[in-house]
């Protein structure tokens, strides 16, 4: 998330606030020197002026002293191929190890994420990742819910809350949820899958 992919190079672009979170730049700096050490990367920095708010005072952020990583070469080509547009899919996903999935996990809170002390939260505007994002907190056990959080300069932004309860297995019991008795006439579905396990999704929870 805190990178770009461009179609027309063979490269990859990651960049970072060396002012905001070094310790973040020193980890992207060591990933770099080890996946790419026979092509090599390049790292830059750039200060972007310094913005005026809407009473016209001139404020200062530290998120505008940004670092620049990067690379290029059939390396950089294959990490376009496994997530194209940077998009997520079910099938890279299912690709992953236990271990991995929750390296991406990880990573993916360190880019648009929060860690808090009860929940956790990941931010984007509406994107596939979202929903890619609740398949990865399903397989590393955690349950999440997605919701609105709002529109920002024309644009609509999600959050995917997460549970930061640690869980033993990705699962919901069903004498945990509130339950209705109901009428009702014609079919009901009872869903069985090779394992007897189902994960669903309402109202952008997942269950």
């Amino acid at each position: 998330t805190e990178g770009t992919l461009r179609h027309n190079r063979h490269e990859v672009k990651v960049y970072q606030s060396y002012f905001a979170h070094p310790k973040y730049c020193d980890e992207i700096r060591d990933i770099f020197r080890s996946v790419f050490v026979d092509t090599g990367f390049d790292e830059k920095k750039y200060v972007y002026p310094i913005k005026t708010n809407s009473l016209g005072i001139k404020v200062e952020y530290p998120n505008r002293y940004v670092a620049y990583f990067v690379a290029r070469g059939p390396k950089a080509d294959f990490i376009k191929s496994l997530i194209p547009d940077k998009q997520l899919t079910p099938q890279f996903l299912l690709s992953l190890t236990d271990e991995q999935l929750k390296i991406l996990y990880d990573t993916i809170m360190k880019g648009d994420g929060h860690i808090g002390k009860y929940t956790d939260h990941f931010t984007q505007r509406k994107s596939k990742n979202l929903e890619m994002f609740q398949m990865l907190c399903v397989l590393v056990g955690l349950r999440s819910t997605l919701c609105s959080n709002g529109w920002i300069r024309g644009t609509e932004y999600f959050r995917v809350y997460v549970s930061s309860k640690k869980r033993k297995n990705a699962c919901t019991y069903p004498n945990s949820l509130r339950r209705e008795e109901v009428n009702h006439r014609g079919v009901v579905w009872c869903v069985h899958t090779p394992n007897e396990t189902l994960v669903a999704r309402r109202n952008g929870t997942i269950y």
